[in-house]
């Protein structure tokens, strides 16, 4: 959509705003312009913005463009994580075994080496890897075909941040007991993890400096219960302290 703004004087007019729709590039194919229009609707903080992004998807599902998205993904989008990032998200409301499948094989690739900064491309893709997974969970929920990719991930044991991630979104899937057959003891822990909304949650300070209501820090650093974990980048790589 492009705005003109026209000004004139003559006869006392005041100015005019034009506005128009900008039609869509012959160049491009009608699945590149819904996915343009699908990530857009989706960043968008518009009230009507979920019921056009709906609108789209249904399009989108009915073009089988599942293919179209990964082809973005894998091409034009790599220097803007933001767009990978609402690309594959889109995979996961593009309901198809072609998304999960490519959505299970993406989400194992290996990830970049630990970066000396404290954000690194491994963390940008780490975030990249997770939105991989909860999009195949979503794929799992509507096709049972879709589950055995989701517990292949659990099996090839991938980086330890995205198995997390697998296995949580497997246990969601109520496949709990499979899960447990494929990981090693050490890792079985990794089961219990599970997501808890704000008034289960309850913390004890553990304190005894002060009678302070509230989650207040205690002033002697003895009685911090919690890791003290502090990043600062410095010439020559991370500090932690």
């Amino acid at each position: 959509m492009n705005c003109q703004n026209n000004s004139s004087t003559r006869g006392g007019d005041q100015d005019q705003l034009e506005v128009y729709i900008e039609p869509r590039s012959s160049d491009r194919t009608s699945n590149e312009w819904l996915i343009t229009q699908a990530v857009s609707y989706l960043n968008s903080i518009d009230q009507d913005a979920e019921i056009h992004y709906n609108n789209v998807i249904e399009l989108l599902i009915k073009n089988e463009a599942a293919a179209a998205i990964i082809q973005q993904v894998r091409s034009d989008s790599k220097s803007d994580k933001m767009l990978q990032w609402s690309l594959i998200y889109l995979l996961g409301d593009v309901v198809s075994l072609e998304s999960a499948r490519w959505l299970a094989t993406y989400a194992v690739e290996r990830l970049p080496e630990r970066g000396e900064g404290c954000e690194s491309p491994r963390d940008s893709t780490v975030l990249l890897r997770t939105v991989a997974i909860q999009s195949l969970i979503k794929i799992a929920r509507q096709y049972t075909g879709a589950i055995e990719y989701v517990l292949e991930i659990v099996k090839i044991h991938p980086d330890r941040e995205i198995l997390i991630e697998a296995v949580k979104g497997a246990v969601e899937l109520g496949l709990k007991d499979k899960v447990r057959e494929l990981l090693p003891q050490e890792d079985q822990w990794i089961i219990d993890i599970r997501k808890a909304k704000t008034e289960e949650v309850h913390a004890d300070p553990e304190r005894v400096d002060t009678k302070e209501i509230g989650f207040v820090p205690p002033k002697d650093k003895a009685q911090y219960s919690s890791p003290l974990i502090s990043c600062s980048c410095i010439k020559g790589g991370t500090h932690h302290g």
